[in-house]
């Protein structure tokens, strides 16, 4: 009687550890997908900045001299502003880069 009693107070040991293994890999596996997501909308920030950049050369190109120039400080601060834009055009989905990559990384593309 004893041994089954012993046996079963393993069991319940044995459950106990396996179900906090299962909520530990599902909390692991939890954090993985939104640091990746994370990851891929940083991806998509920069991809974005670096498109505004280009968009701001071609137009310097059009126009060398303007009118009104703020000089370095302008340029400081249009590289801050547009980093800003990318950074909210990639949080709020509005290109979708991220998911695309997320998907890719994912493998759910098929």
């Amino acid at each position: 009687m004893e041994v089954t009693h012993y046996s079963s107070q393993l069991k319940d040991i044995y459950m106990d550890n396996s179900l906090d293994k299962i909520k530990n890999f599902s909390d692991k596996k939890i954090n993985e997908d939104y640091k990746l997501k994370e990851v891929c909308s940083e991806f998509e920030s920069i991809f974005v900045n670096q498109i505004f950049k280009q968009m701001r050369t071609s137009l310097k190109s059009i126009n060398p001299k303007p009118l009104m120039d703020g000089g370095f400080a302008e340029d400081v601060f249009k590289d801050m502003l547009y980093e800003e834009y990318s950074k909210l055009a990639s949080k709020y989905n509005s290109i979708g880069i991220a998911d695309i990559v997320y998907n890719y990384l994912k493998g759910n593309i098929k």
